[in-house]
């Protein structure tokens, strides 16, 4: 069964110079040529029944034979086909592109590759290493291991809320303040961040002093330093804890 069509690499077509220099009737005649070689005998040659001369192209191209042979020796001179040793054109791409698909094929009916048996251990295939599988293995169970504390490990966030809050005692607090001279009430400052977990936002508290100089900047107006100071110390003299 012949096949209804043959590879043609427009890429080449165009980056032939040794085709570039043919006019382009030569060019033209030169596909017609391989059009009928494609159907030739054996396939990339200028022969049917018979070696096709240039009486018979001439005829089947509907062309002149005067300006097919002109054509011809433009096509000959550059190098584009070749001739047998009867006399027969020949396209030297068509017949080696033949021939390699005549080897794959004959490779595909044997199955392929014939070094490969069925049942039979693939010769370009070894098997690994005991050492290799037994690394591979370990490499596994250490990237599994990694994934699993990966998604134990806590945030930073909730990691501090745990282990780095501080939590200070009214009595620390009323100490401060008193040392700041502000008037931050100590126990409200307690129950404050009593009732937040000890949470400033979405993080822990790491520097409870920091707090109380930022509620000493937003004291409410009112209340003076002096009358705050003389308050807490006022409790402190009283042994008190800071409760009312």
């Amino acid at each position: 069964m012949k096949r209804p069509s043959f590879q043609f690499y427009p890429g080449d077509w165009l980056c032939d110079m040794a085709l570039r220099t043919c006019s382009i009737g030569a060019r033209g005649l030169w596909v017609d040529m391989l059009c009928l070689m494609h159907g030739g005998t054996p396939y990339g040659y200028l022969r049917l029944t018979k070696v096709i001369g240039e009486e018979t192209l001439s005829r089947l191209v509907g062309a002149a034979q005067e300006d097919v042979s002109r054509w011809l020796v433009e096509l000959r001179d550059a190098g584009v086909y070749s001739v047998d040793d009867d006399g027969c054109v020949y396209s030297r791409r068509m017949v080696r592109d033949e021939a390699l698909r005549s080897k794959r094929a004959e490779a595909g009916a044997k199955g392929g590759n014939p070094a490969f048996r069925k049942g039979e251990k693939n010769p370009y295939y070894s098997e690994p290493s005991p050492a290799l599988i037994d690394y591979e293995s370990d490499n596994q169970e250490d990237k599994q291991k990694d994934k699993q504390e990966a998604k134990q490990k806590i945030s930073p966030s909730s990691s501090s809320s745990s282990s780095k809050i501080c939590r200070p005692s009214v009595d620390e607090v009323a100490g401060y303040c008193l040392e700041r001279g502000n008037n931050v009430d100590p126990q409200r400052f307690i129950d404050f961040y009593a009732s937040k977990g000890w949470m400033i936002g979405k993080n822990a508290m790491r520097d409870w002093r920091a707090a109380v100089r930022t509620w000493e900047r937003k004291s409410p107006d009112g209340v003076s330093a002096a009358d705050n100071v003389e308050a807490l110390a006022a409790k402190l003299r009283r042994g008190g804890n800071g409760h009312h």
